[in-house]
């Protein structure tokens, strides 16, 4: 018995210190279904497509949100993401429908312009840019994107604010989700403190951005179309905050996530960025060309999405006694449905580990891989827009690569930081530097951004980043 216990609390100790790699280990060694204890809590592991369909959508009537998303519930309200049970269905129709006011080619060449500003430093120096925070950068990108179509605004000037908040959402859930002896909710502590803050100033935020869409009569905006529909089906003033703060936040966050971890992979393999030249130069026409490099970028972020998938846990608890993969699942049961572990299963994938973006030359996805491919979620509680942050993404990179080289350290270099989502730590920087420029890159003569004067308005969170898959 004591020996259970003690193999428990160490347990429990490693996953406050290292989420990515005791899943992974996990993974590896017990199997695509575990059950195990970490302290006093009961947890499901779900490292397979199948059991996690039965979680996420053939029995999710059986689960509530879980760990870290209930947390949330005070910077999101019942918005989309952490709302319960049958809420979430209207809302969600009315979120598709606001999505379609945003037209692909907008889309891109909004993406391209906030893109050319962030690296518009560059372009009065030779020197290269050398970005120490490749999310924080990033982050910038993806939030600017988000605002204008979400909102009609540019939020660049408010997004320090902006993202502030929502960094301390992300501590404040991250910890739910790893500190396994859970303190009573009414209980003040200085972390609910400071959540409390933050919720209330990202409030503010949003009702000034709300202020400032009005003034400008910006009708043609999602957060528009989706007042429209929310009020036409329950008319409650606060769906609309709740479901635009869902959405500013999983829109920038999670494209800004894949993009820092596309160009790091990019950066890290000479042998990728060797691909794409070639398919510049392949062909006789523009338009053979430009194919030809859209699907090797359409390829890359699938591999990126692949091995760090931005939301790499899906937290559920069962509500009820409930079987999943063949193992009896008690009530008030931590699931947790991981794409992270799915996605490097070696049973559902060769060479796992690897950066291979030819895996999905062929135009497979999910369906070659038995279901294995979810960086999405699965289900009917799957992301709303995945189409429209691949295709940000998509236009992101091809503007970047199109004029920069880029370096980046080696994988076994790198760390993540796991929060609600799956970043690169800070200190993983990449290198631009412009295609026509000769000279080499000097350590002394490099400029930085990412955690500089540059972009200090995305300061990254004051905590030891934990989880290191390579």
């Amino acid at each position: 018995m004591l020996g259970k216990l003690s193999s428990s609390l160490r347990l429990a100790k490693a996953i406050r210190r290292d989420p990515c790699g005791v899943v992974l280990e996990l993974m590896r060694t017990r199997g695509d279904v575990c059950e195990f204890g970490a302290g006093p809590a009961r947890y499901l592991l779900v490292s397979h497509p199948k059991p996690a369909a039965e979680v996420l959508r053939e029995k999710s009537d059986a689960f509530g949100k879980g760990i870290g998303l209930r947390d949330a519930r005070a910077f999101l309200g019942d918005g989309l993401l952490t709302c319960e049970d049958e809420d979430w269905a209207p809302p969600r129709r009315c979120i598709q429908e606001a999505l379609g006011v945003v037209a692909p080619e907008e889309l891109a060449a909004v993406a391209r312009g906030f893109t050319r500003d962030a690296l518009a430093r560059t372009r009065a120096d030779t020197s290269p840019l050398r970005v120490s925070d490749p999310y924080a950068f990033m982050a910038q990108i993806t939030a600017a994107t988000m605002g204008h179509f979400l909102l009609g605004v540019d939020i660049r000037e408010r997004f320090p604010q902006i993202h502030a908040s929502f960094e301390q959402m992300c501590l404040h859930a991250s910890s739910g989700m790893t500190n396994v002896l859970r303190l009573p909710a009414w209980m003040p502590t200085p972390r609910r403190a400071r959540a409390r803050l933050a919720a209330a100033t990202l409030v503010t935020q949003l009702r000034e951005c709300a202020s400032d869409r009005v003034a400008r009569v910006h009708a043609t905006t999602m957060a528009a179309s989706m007042s429209i529909g929310l009020a036409r089906v329950r008319g409650l003033p606060g769906d609309v905050q709740s479901q635009v703060a869902t959405l500013l936040f999983t829109g920038y966050e999670t494209t800004a996530c894949c993009l820092a971890w596309a160009l790091l992979l990019i950066g890290a393999s000479e042998a990728t960025q060797s691909d794409l030249a070639r398919a510049d130069g392949n062909g006789h026409q523009v338009e053979t060309r430009s194919q030809s490099r859209s699907l090797r970028l359409a390829n890359l972020i699938r591999e990126a999405l692949r091995l760090y998938p931005p939301v790499w846990i899906i937290p559920r608890v069962a509500r009820r006694q409930v079987t999943v993969g063949g193992i009896v699942v008690r009530p008030g049961t931590s699931v947790l449905v991981s794409p992270l572990t799915i996605h490097r299963n070696p049973r559902l994938w060769a060479e796992p580990e690897a950066f291979h973006p030819d895996r999905f030359s062929n135009g497979a996805g999910a369906a070659d891989h038995g279901g294995a491919f979810v960086p999405f979620g699965i289900g009917q509680r799957a992301c709303v827009a995945g189409n429209i942050a691949v295709a940000e993404a998509h236009a992101v990179l091809d503007e970047i690569l199109g004029s920069y080289s880029v370096a980046a350290p080696p994988r076994d270099e790198w760390s993540c930081v796991a929060l609600l989502t799956l970043r690169p730590q800070p200190q993983s920087p990449v290198v631009l530097a412009a295609r026509e420029s000769t000279h080499t890159v000097e350590p002394s003569r490099v400029k930085q951004v990412g955690g500089s004067k540059a972009v200090d308005t995305v300061a990254p969170p004051s905590h030891d980043p934990a989880g290191h898959p390579r």
